[in-house]
């Protein structure tokens, strides 16, 4: 039996309302609740994540066509020539390689190299004002993002195959400005808020956290077991991850636990300063 998707009202306060309507009754009848225990769309590494956030072990893959799922590239890794420069290639191989369901790209080192007394770890991510007061992006992360997708599209995915979620509307913004990610969505390439994403799933999905910040905050979005359980699970075959490891594992005990398997099972891949040499345009 498939997870169902949660309803939007998990997701959101809807009119002023907290809790969603299923939540209150399953409170008031709980002889009434049934755990659903198999799930059908992701392979197995991606579903042990979401157990570390809500199921603590008990959700588990229908069958071993869910359990082993892989990602088809047929030009990886011949075409990933064509991306970037030395620096970029291995931590762009990492990220696309099908053999890795799971990988996580810690922003970290980037921080520490922008600190401007060579200690410490500089914020990635800026707010943006404006009259509804601040938003917060992170170029950096938008970079990133461009060049994994790029990766995944070079290897013969189709865009529609690819999608790319994270918590700020602004960080959207962000990459629409990207004439690359523009391109690739008007092709199928899909970008959304996690909310939007409920119910939806892709072979590929590419988080970017966006918090990067010296006191570990990440606002109640990150802290948010439904909604980062509906991010992390909307991949079948492949989950790229993009944020600050320190930031989200001071900041989000929802997501501590995914960030030491991720760091157990070497899957973190840590970006170097010259992780690239262009930039989104930050003005």
């Amino acid at each position: 039996m498939q997870l169902p998707p949660l309803v939007s009202s998990d997701l959101a306060d809807m009119g002023g309302f907290g809790e969603s309507m299923l939540k209150r009754l399953a409170e008031k009848h709980p002889d009434s609740v049934c755990q659903l225990t198999f799930q059908y769309r992701m392979h197995e590494d991606i579903c042990q994540l979401s157990n570390d956030i809500v199921y603590a072990g008990s959700l588990k893959c229908g069958n071993d066509d869910v359990r082993y799922r892989k990602l088809d590239l047929p030009g990886f890794p011949e075409n990933m020539g064509n991306i970037g420069d030395v620096a970029t290639n291995a931590w762009l191989m990492r990220s696309v390689d099908p053999d890795f369901p799971v990988v996580f790209l810690d922003t970290d080192k980037i921080r520490l190299d922008l600190s401007s007394k060579g200690e410490g770890l500089e914020a990635l991510e800026r707010t943006l004002r404006n009259r509804d007061g601040g938003s917060i992006v992170n170029y950096v992360e938008a970079r990133i993002v461009q060049l994994i997708v790029e990766g995944f599209l070079s290897c013969g995915i189709e865009a529609q195959a690819v999608g790319v979620i994270c918590p700020f509307r602004a960080q959207l913004r962000v990459m629409d400005e990207c004439a690359s990610l523009a391109s690739w969505k008007s092709k199928g390439l899909e970008m959304s808020t996690i909310d939007r994403y409920q119910g939806r799933d892709k072979p590929v999905v590419v988080v970017s956290f966006v918090r990067s910040n010296e006191k570990g905050r990440v606002g109640r979005l990150l802290q948010d077991f439904r909604r980062l359980n509906v991010a992390i699970t909307r991949a079948k075959c492949k989950l790229v991850m993009v944020g600050s490891f320190t930031t989200l594992y001071a900041g989000s005990n929802v997501l501590k636990p995914v960030l030491n398997r991720m760091r157990n099972k070497d899957n973190v891949v840590s970006l170097s300063p010259n992780v690239f040499t262009t930039n989104i345009d930050s003005q």
